[in-house]
């Protein structure tokens, strides 16, 4: 999954992606809760909140991250979201 990163300081950030199912209507059912390895080059799993973190990339550029195998089932219509952090509140 990718999404662009921007930060109004123009700040390097992560992006954190959740997933979710998705209803027939088109919208988001229930989150799945994401486990397993991080994958290399492939953000960091956080499995207490169910999510792949993004490593830091620069504001307007494209952060990357890979949902490990056995999370998403074939024939399942999925949604993500994001949200960015810079590391300061």
């Amino acid at each position: 999954m990718q999404n662009t990163v921007t930060d109004a300081d123009g700040d390097k950030s992560t992006l954190t992606f959740q997933v979710w199912t998705t209803k027939a209507d088109g919208t988001p059912d229930k989150q799945v809760m994401l486990k397993g390895p991080s994958v290399p080059n492939g953000g960091t799993v956080n499995e207490e909140h169910g999510v792949v973190v993004s490593d830091y990339v620069a504001s307007g550029k494209t952060a990357q991250v890979t949902v490990p195998y056995g999370n998403l089932k074939p024939g399942q219509t999925y949604t993500f979201r994001t949200s960015a952090y810079d590391g300061s509140l």
